[in-house]
């Protein structure tokens, strides 16, 4: 080993990184990352988090039981559980507010510090959607759809799909992650979902394997354990079947992939590689501040480069109504401009107007925390019934 890693129980220190897509990151160091898709996972969220006392409750934390509260006095004219109906069309404007009430502060609490009961480490509460835990604790997110760069250095790469879903309002988060390079020798490893509709297999060099919870060793140069094992970035999905596929790579390189219906939640762990490195996960040069989504942009492209990808293809770009109103509406014209002009110069010279909008709204939106808020303030009735649908 080059040096010390740490891994993501414990102190929040350098190491590990983590992406979880559905909502908090608890604990940890290092790159962390979230994909969160549809399924239950928001009302995982709510029904998850309801009972648990924070050790510091702030005024809106007090505002929100008090809301829950009222939802529970008001319970027999909603019918059933109040937290798992979604009355918005109830001619009781008490019940209509109250509840559009909660739902705006669950997505800001989602993406608020977060000390969770069970532990004493710090954690992060996301908004479904690829944001990260870098190396050096920065926060960026990436919200456009596209093959992004996880980790790229000489020897080692690694790259995730980050795609939309109905319950993001068309918001990224991470669906499959591939890994290749000179490191494993020839060998491509991918991960996907558990849904077939997204893939639903492990491939090793276009091939599925471990079907089943096993081990595969790759060639003689890396082994993937099969399990339901793991400590879960996001603890929320703790009411789920956990499956997890533990990759141990070489250049001491450790990462677990946690495959849910639609989307996967990783952590990574490693030392500073020789070469250097870039990508979601940040430069892992002890500086935050440089790890935000314009910077990362700036010095590696804002997506894969033809002639790099790991992947079989590349995945065809959607943007959403909400995003699209998003970005004409909130990033200011200047801002806009500017920042179509660095993913024109950052894509494909081919790149489709598609691309080029997800492009700019991860430069415009990268480092908001409150992206999914926005969006759904200009969601259709329809897509809030699509979105609600994916919930149930």
């Amino acid at each position: 080993m080059t040096g010390p890693r740490t891994g993501m129980a414990g102190s929040m220190l350098p190491g590990t990184a983590v992406m979880s897509a559905s909502g908090n990151i608890v604990g940890g160091a290092g790159c962390l990352g979230a994909g969160v898709g549809g399924g239950d996972h928001h009302h995982l969220q709510v029904r998850g988090r309801r009972c648990r006392r924070p050790h510091h409750r702030s005024p809106e934390e007090a505002d929100f039981f008090l809301g829950l509260l009222r939802l529970r006095r008001l319970r027999p004219r909603i019918g059933g559980d109040p937290l798992l109906v979604h009355p918005h069309e109830d001619d009781d404007p008490e019940i209509r507010g109250t509840y559009t009430y909660l739902e705006t502060y669950l997505d800001d609490y989602r993406a608020a510090p977060h000390y969770d009961d069970e532990s004493s480490s710090p954690g992060v509460h996301l908004l479904g959607r690829p944001a990260l835990l870098t190396f050096d604790l920065g926060r960026p997110s990436f919200y456009g759809e596209g093959e992004f760069w996880i980790l790229k250095n000489p020897q080692a790469q690694i790259q995730g799909r980050y795609m939309g879903t109905p319950f993001t309002y068309g918001l990224a988060a991470a669906q499959k992650i591939a890994i290749g390079g000179p490191f494993l020798q020839g060998h491509t490893i991918e991960v996907e979902p558990m849904e077939h509709a997204y893939g639903g297999h492990i491939l090793v060099d276009g091939e599925p394997v471990l079907l089943n919870f096993g081990t595969y060793r790759v060639g003689d140069v890396a082994t993937i354990n099969y399990d339901g094992q793991g400590d879960l970035p996001d603890q929320a999905a703790s009411q789920w079947t956990t499956r997890a596929v533990h990759l141990e790579l070489p250049m001491d390189i450790v990462m677990t992939i946690f495959r849910w219906g639609n989307y996967v939640d990783f952590k990574l762990e490693m030392s500073p590689l020789p070469g250097g490195q870039d990508g979601s996960c940040g430069n892992f040069n002890g500086d935050a501040s440089d790890d935000t989504t314009p910077a990362i942009f700036k010095r590696i492209g804002a997506r894969v480069g033809r002639g790099e990808l790991l992947f079989s293809h590349f995945t065809d770009v959607s943007f959403t109504s909400e995003e699209q109103s998003m970005l004409n509406k909130d990033c200011p014209e200047g801002e806009l401009m500017a920042a179509r002009e660095k993913c024109r110069g950052g894509l494909l010279q081919s790149a489709t107007e598609q691309q080029l909008n997800a492009c700019a709204f991860d430069v415009c939106f990268g480092m908001n925390e409150h992206a999914l808020r926005i969006a759904k303030t200009y969601a259709t009735a329809e897509d809030r019934a699509a979105a609600h649908e994916a919930l149930a």
